[in-house]
Protein backbone atom coordinates (compact mmCIF):
# COMPACT_ATOMS: atom_id res chain seq x y z
CA UNK A 1 0.00 0.00 0.00
CA UNK A 2 1.39 3.44 -0.94
CA UNK A 3 1.87 6.12 1.69
CA UNK A 4 -0.89 8.28 0.17
CA UNK A 5 -3.38 5.40 0.28
CA UNK A 6 -2.34 4.68 3.87
CA UNK A 7 -2.92 8.32 4.87
CA UNK A 8 -6.29 8.33 3.13
CA UNK A 9 -7.29 5.10 4.92
CA UNK A 10 -6.23 6.50 8.31
CA UNK A 11 -8.17 9.70 7.67
CA UNK A 12 -11.26 7.76 6.65
CA UNK A 13 -11.10 5.55 9.77
CA UNK A 14 -10.52 8.60 11.97
CA UNK A 15 -13.49 10.31 10.39
CA UNK A 16 -15.68 7.31 11.18
CA UNK A 17 -14.56 7.23 14.82
CA UNK A 18 -15.00 10.98 15.15
CA UNK A 19 -18.46 10.70 13.65
CA UNK A 20 -19.42 7.99 16.12
CA UNK A 21 -17.93 9.91 19.03
CA UNK A 22 -19.73 13.08 17.95
CA UNK A 23 -22.99 11.14 17.72
CA UNK A 24 -22.51 9.86 21.26
CA UNK A 25 -21.54 13.25 22.66
CA UNK A 26 -24.38 15.06 20.92
CA UNK A 27 -27.09 12.80 22.33
CA UNK A 28 -26.57 13.46 26.01
CA UNK A 29 -30.25 13.80 26.88
CA UNK A 30 -32.94 11.12 27.05
CA UNK A 31 -36.62 11.42 27.92
CA UNK A 32 -38.76 8.34 28.41
CA UNK A 33 -42.21 7.01 29.24
CA UNK A 34 -42.57 3.97 31.54
CA UNK A 35 -45.16 1.67 29.96
CA UNK A 36 -45.07 -0.80 32.88
CA UNK A 37 -46.17 1.75 35.50
CA UNK A 38 -49.20 2.63 33.40
CA UNK A 39 -50.29 -1.01 33.03
CA UNK A 40 -49.59 -2.30 36.57
CA UNK A 41 -52.29 -1.56 39.18
CA UNK A 42 -52.54 0.72 40.98
CA UNK A 43 -51.33 2.44 37.83
CA UNK A 44 -49.69 5.78 37.35
CA UNK A 45 -48.19 7.93 34.62
CA UNK A 46 -44.38 7.91 34.89
CA UNK A 47 -41.96 9.94 32.79
CA UNK A 48 -38.23 10.34 33.22
CA UNK A 49 -35.11 12.18 32.13
CA UNK A 50 -31.57 10.79 31.75
CA UNK A 51 -28.37 12.79 31.30
CA UNK A 52 -25.14 11.21 30.00
CA UNK A 53 -21.84 12.13 31.63
CA UNK A 54 -18.87 11.37 29.45
CA UNK A 55 -19.22 8.36 27.20
CA UNK A 56 -20.43 5.63 29.55
CA UNK A 57 -21.97 7.08 32.70
CA UNK A 58 -25.49 8.41 33.13
CA UNK A 59 -27.88 9.62 35.83
CA UNK A 60 -31.59 10.14 35.76
CA UNK A 61 -34.77 11.03 37.58
CA UNK A 62 -38.28 9.66 37.11
CA UNK A 63 -41.56 11.14 38.36
CA UNK A 64 -44.87 9.31 38.58
CA UNK A 65 -48.37 10.43 39.49
CA UNK A 66 -51.82 8.85 39.64
CA UNK A 67 -54.11 9.71 36.72
CA UNK A 68 -57.66 9.14 37.96
CA UNK A 69 -58.82 9.19 41.60
CA UNK A 70 -61.13 6.25 40.83
CA UNK A 71 -58.43 4.14 39.18
CA UNK A 72 -56.72 2.66 42.24
CA UNK A 73 -57.59 -0.66 43.80
CA UNK A 74 -58.89 -3.12 41.20
CA UNK A 75 -60.04 -5.95 43.47
CA UNK A 76 -62.42 -4.04 45.75
CA UNK A 77 -64.30 -0.81 46.33
CA UNK A 78 -62.27 2.37 46.76
CA UNK A 79 -62.16 6.08 45.97
CA UNK A 80 -59.86 9.10 46.21
CA UNK A 81 -56.79 7.25 44.89
CA UNK A 82 -53.66 9.42 44.98
CA UNK A 83 -50.08 8.32 44.28
CA UNK A 84 -46.82 10.19 43.84
CA UNK A 85 -43.49 8.50 43.15
CA UNK A 86 -39.94 9.47 42.25
CA UNK A 87 -36.93 7.40 41.25
CA UNK A 88 -33.23 8.37 41.18
CA UNK A 89 -30.85 6.29 39.06
CA UNK A 90 -27.17 6.15 38.15
CA UNK A 91 -25.70 3.68 35.68
CA UNK A 92 -22.95 2.57 33.35
CA UNK A 93 -23.48 1.94 29.62
CA UNK A 94 -21.09 -0.74 28.33
CA UNK A 95 -21.35 -0.02 24.59
CA UNK A 96 -22.87 3.40 23.83
CA UNK A 97 -21.61 3.28 20.24
CA UNK A 98 -23.92 0.36 19.39
CA UNK A 99 -27.60 0.34 18.46
CA UNK A 100 -28.13 -2.36 21.13
CA UNK A 101 -26.63 -0.99 24.36
CA UNK A 102 -26.26 -2.97 27.61
CA UNK A 103 -26.08 -1.22 30.96
CA UNK A 104 -26.19 -1.76 34.71
CA UNK A 105 -27.60 0.71 37.20
CA UNK A 106 -28.65 1.27 40.78
CA UNK A 107 -31.77 3.17 41.74
CA UNK A 108 -33.69 4.46 44.74
CA UNK A 109 -37.46 4.87 44.60
CA UNK A 110 -40.00 6.34 47.00
CA UNK A 111 -43.80 6.02 46.70
CA UNK A 112 -46.51 7.89 48.63
CA UNK A 113 -49.94 6.29 48.15
CA UNK A 114 -53.28 7.18 49.78
CA UNK A 115 -56.76 5.82 49.11
CA UNK A 116 -60.16 5.45 50.77
CA UNK A 117 -61.12 1.76 50.97
CA UNK A 118 -64.65 0.45 51.39
CA UNK A 119 -66.33 -2.76 52.62
CA UNK A 120 -63.31 -4.92 53.35
CA UNK A 121 -60.97 -6.02 56.14
CA UNK A 122 -57.29 -5.82 57.10
CA UNK A 123 -54.81 -7.65 59.30
CA UNK A 124 -53.73 -5.58 62.28
CA UNK A 125 -50.07 -5.01 63.06
CA UNK A 126 -50.87 -5.73 66.72
CA UNK A 127 -51.52 -9.22 68.06
CA UNK A 128 -54.29 -10.12 70.47
CA UNK A 129 -53.63 -10.76 74.17
CA UNK A 130 -53.18 -14.45 73.42
CA UNK A 131 -50.69 -13.67 70.62
CA UNK A 132 -53.06 -14.42 67.74
CA UNK A 133 -53.50 -12.44 64.54
CA UNK A 134 -56.32 -9.89 64.65
CA UNK A 135 -58.45 -8.93 61.66
CA UNK A 136 -60.73 -5.90 61.45
CA UNK A 137 -63.61 -5.35 59.05
CA UNK A 138 -64.86 -1.90 58.11
CA UNK A 139 -67.34 -0.01 55.98
CA UNK A 140 -64.79 2.65 55.07
CA UNK A 141 -61.22 3.49 56.08
CA UNK A 142 -58.32 5.77 55.09
CA UNK A 143 -55.35 3.84 53.70
CA UNK A 144 -51.76 5.11 53.42
CA UNK A 145 -48.77 3.26 51.99
CA UNK A 146 -45.19 4.54 52.09
CA UNK A 147 -42.70 2.50 50.09
CA UNK A 148 -38.95 2.81 49.54
CA UNK A 149 -36.91 0.54 47.27
CA UNK A 150 -33.25 0.11 46.41
CA UNK A 151 -32.46 -1.97 43.31
CA UNK A 152 -29.55 -3.16 41.20
CA UNK A 153 -30.68 -3.38 37.57
CA UNK A 154 -29.65 -4.75 34.20
CA UNK A 155 -31.18 -3.30 31.05
CA UNK A 156 -30.58 -2.41 27.45
CA UNK A 157 -31.40 0.36 24.99
CA UNK A 158 -32.66 -1.08 21.70
CA UNK A 159 -32.74 1.71 19.10
CA UNK A 160 -35.29 1.59 16.31
CA UNK A 161 -33.26 3.73 13.88
CA UNK A 162 -29.64 4.12 12.80
CA UNK A 163 -29.48 7.65 14.20
CA UNK A 164 -30.14 6.14 17.66
CA UNK A 165 -32.77 8.67 18.62
CA UNK A 166 -35.66 6.50 19.82
CA UNK A 167 -36.40 2.95 20.89
CA UNK A 168 -37.34 0.66 23.76
CA UNK A 169 -35.60 0.12 27.11
CA UNK A 170 -36.52 -3.03 29.09
CA UNK A 171 -34.83 -3.59 32.46
CA UNK A 172 -34.99 -6.01 35.38
CA UNK A 173 -33.63 -5.58 38.87
CA UNK A 174 -33.44 -7.03 42.36
CA UNK A 175 -33.14 -5.28 45.68
CA UNK A 176 -34.86 -4.45 48.95
CA UNK A 177 -38.10 -2.67 49.77
CA UNK A 178 -39.40 -1.11 52.96
CA UNK A 179 -43.20 -0.77 53.05
CA UNK A 180 -45.17 0.95 55.81
CA UNK A 181 -48.99 0.67 55.69
CA UNK A 182 -51.34 2.48 58.07
CA UNK A 183 -55.13 2.60 58.40
CA UNK A 184 -57.01 5.50 59.99
CA UNK A 185 -60.45 7.12 60.42
CA UNK A 186 -62.46 3.89 60.17
CA UNK A 187 -66.23 3.77 59.77
CA UNK A 188 -67.94 0.87 61.56
CA UNK A 189 -64.73 -0.93 62.56
CA UNK A 190 -65.26 -4.41 64.01
CA UNK A 191 -63.14 -7.41 64.93
CA UNK A 192 -63.51 -10.04 62.23
CA UNK A 193 -62.88 -13.59 63.43
CA UNK A 194 -63.62 -15.40 60.17
CA UNK A 195 -61.15 -18.30 60.24
CA UNK A 196 -61.12 -18.53 56.45
CA UNK A 197 -58.81 -15.52 56.46
CA UNK A 198 -56.04 -17.81 57.66
CA UNK A 199 -55.64 -18.83 54.01
CA UNK A 200 -55.76 -15.27 52.74
CA UNK A 201 -52.19 -14.18 52.06
CA UNK A 202 -53.59 -10.70 51.54
CA UNK A 203 -52.50 -7.87 49.37
CA UNK A 204 -50.96 -4.45 49.85
CA UNK A 205 -54.44 -3.30 50.93
CA UNK A 206 -54.88 -5.82 53.76
CA UNK A 207 -51.68 -5.75 55.81
CA UNK A 208 -51.00 -3.10 58.42
CA UNK A 209 -47.48 -2.32 59.61
CA UNK A 210 -43.93 -2.07 58.31
CA UNK A 211 -42.05 -4.84 56.55
CA UNK A 212 -38.68 -5.15 54.79
CA UNK A 213 -38.49 -7.76 52.06
CA UNK A 214 -36.85 -8.54 48.73
CA UNK A 215 -37.97 -6.46 45.77
CA UNK A 216 -38.19 -7.20 42.06
CA UNK A 217 -38.11 -4.32 39.60
CA UNK A 218 -39.36 -4.72 36.02
CA UNK A 219 -39.71 -1.79 33.62
CA UNK A 220 -40.39 -1.35 29.92
CA UNK A 221 -39.74 2.19 28.74
CA UNK A 222 -39.98 3.96 25.41
CA UNK A 223 -37.33 6.65 24.99
CA UNK A 224 -36.22 9.53 22.80
CA UNK A 225 -32.61 10.77 22.74
CA UNK A 226 -31.46 14.22 21.70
Amino acid sequence: MSFNKFIISVLMISACFNSNAQEIVDKKNTVYFDFTALMTPPNRLSIGYIRNFGTNYFAGIELGHSIDKNNGRNNGYSKDYQLFAYRLQVGYNFNPEKRFQNYVSVDFQQIHHTETLQDDYFRSAELSTDENTVYFSYDEIEYKREKMTFNVNYGFFAHFNRAKTFGINPSVGLGLKVVDVTFSNPVNLNIDDNELKFWDFGSRYRKEGQVTTANANIQVKFFYKF
